[in-house]
């Protein structure tokens, strides 16, 4: 029997998200938990002292983070010593989304506004930085729910209403396994990263067609009725009289509207491009496992790339 058995490594990640009710107990707990270590009684520890204590006051996450501990994220003394840990701390919303990181898209899309009528940028389509930062923040919030669901449900068919996403969907694709479910999720993580290097989000197979669409229908919902998270979400960046014109974006954004079609009963079986109706529109393949290839007019992504979640 060996009674010194060879230790064994387990590493944890985890996130939590407080809500931080008074601030000034965080601070002044950060505070005391500086003041009560040990740094030393030279000049080196008391400059690392005065550099903590003017890092915990910056601002409620650092506070937050100085009150960290990930020692201690295991509840038991005996039988694990801790070899070492790190912990990051940002501000977000209550869903843990965090705040304040976002490309500049004050630069990304500086869209003239001089109205000239010989201006050919003011006389053809703009991506203003409004609609690109509020369209970027669409595409977070829809790839969350779209891998919640994955987590939550796996394989299950869409039925009920305690799907965050999916039951938005053509019922086509009601009966998809989890790993068509994570393809579309990915759909909107691809989007945002178009749009954070400054082009625009064209969608380049039906997945993202599905995508961008759900995209603008959240974007336009969130100016009319949530101008809390408008505000917070455009922030800093400039107005423009083109902004959150959201139908002259999928017109531009949209080579055509054939997914529409898959909404409507009446027209079941268009998907399939042997059909009759489907050869007279020259839609192409619409049937779920063809979602994710992409259009023969467009340059292909990097098979490569991974999912977020």
């Amino acid at each position: 029997m060996n009674d010194h058995p060879s230790p064994v490594y387990v590493r944890i990640v985890g996130k939590t998200v407080f809500r931080v009710t008074d601030p000034t107990v965080v601070f002044a707990a950060a505070e005391q938990q500086v003041l009560s270590r040990n740094y030393g009684d030279d000049e080196a520890g008391q400059l690392g002292r005065q550099s903590d204590l003017e890092f915990a006051a910056e601002n409620v996450a650092n506070a937050m983070l100085e009150l960290a501990d990930p020692d201690r994220m295991v509840n038991i003394e005996v039988g694990v010593e801790p070899c070492w840990g790190e912990t990051s701390a940002d501000t977000c919303d209550e869903q843990g989304r965090v705040l304040g990181q976002q490309p500049d898209y004050g630069a990304l899309f500086d869209a003239c506004h001089c109205g000239k009528p010989d201006c050919e940028h003011c006389n053809s389509f703009q991506m203003t930085a409004r609609s690109a930062a509020l369209l970027h923040t669409a595409a977070q919030v829809l790839a969350d729910e779209a891998y919640d669901d994955v987590e939550e449900h796996g394989d299950d068919p869409v039925g009920g209403n305690n799907w965050a996403i999916f039951d938005a969907y053509p019922r086509i694709t009601f009966k998809q396994n989890a790993v068509w479910r994570r393809q579309a999720a990915r759909c909107f993580d691809d989007l945002a990263a178009d749009l954070e290097v400054g082009d625009l989000p064209i969608p380049r197979c039906v997945g993202e067609e599905m995508a961008l669409r759900l995209m603008l229908s959240w974007a336009r919902d969130t100016t009319a009725d949530d101008q809390e998270l408008l505000a917070q979400t455009v922030a800093g960046l400039p107005e423009h009289p083109e902004d959150y014109d959201w139908d002259m974006l999928f017109e531009w954004l949209f080579q055509d509207d054939d997914l529409s079609s898959l909404f409507h009963p009446e027209e079941d079986g268009i998907e399939d491009p042997d059909t009759e109706t489907n050869q007279f529109l020259g839609m192409g393949d619409y049937r779920p496992h063809a979602w994710f290839d992409w259009f023969l007019n467009v340059e292909p992504r990097d098979g490569r790339r991974p999912f977020r979640r």
